[in-house]
């Protein structure tokens, strides 16, 4: 079984009830999550995993002072710079998807999916950093043909966007 996602947690909210009846009933079920869903997080969540990793490198004595730095200049950003036009920077865009993989993974692991059958596409339609979108590319139509072509499911859910 494979279940299309467009964003992370939209398997959960079209058919939660279902994806957890058909991981019950013992199918093997992958998720496609199509976007890392990175515009969903607001700058208040990365400013604290920010902050949490900033401790955390310090705690360990890190001699990594770059990963340290680099963080410090994103949070000062984020809380004295960032106005509401701008475009977040790749490296805040990365920050907010890794956020969000990790709540899909959370809640993949409660209904009691497998981490090898949870999948992230990235499909460069989504992938823009902003709410408008790219047009639907060759690129994309490939990612899913191939995702679909290794799975080889019996059945597929499909939620819309």
């Amino acid at each position: 079984v494979i279940i299309f996602s467009p964003h992370p947690d939209d398997d959960v909210i079209s058919m939660g009830g279902t994806f957890q009846r058909l991981v019950n009933q013992g199918h093997e079920v992958h998720v496609a999550y199509q976007t890392s869903g990175n515009i969903a997080v607001g700058d208040e969540e990365v400013i604290r995993y920010i902050s949490v990793m900033r401790s955390l490198l310090k705690k360990a004595n890190s001699n990594d002072n770059g990963l340290i730095e680099t963080y410090s200049k994103m949070r000062n950003y984020l809380l004295n710079e960032k106005t509401k036009e701008d475009i977040d920077s790749p490296d805040i865009l990365f920050i907010k998807g890794r956020i969000r993989r990790e709540e899909a993974r959370s809640a993949d692991r409660y209904v009691g999916l497998s981490e090898e059958n949870v999948h992230f596409l990235d499909l460069p339609f989504y992938e823009t950093g902003r709410v408008q979108k790219n047009p639907i590319s060759e690129k994309d139509v490939l990612i899913v043909k191939d995702f679909i072509e290794t799975i080889k499911p019996h059945q597929i859910y499909v939620a819309g966007d």
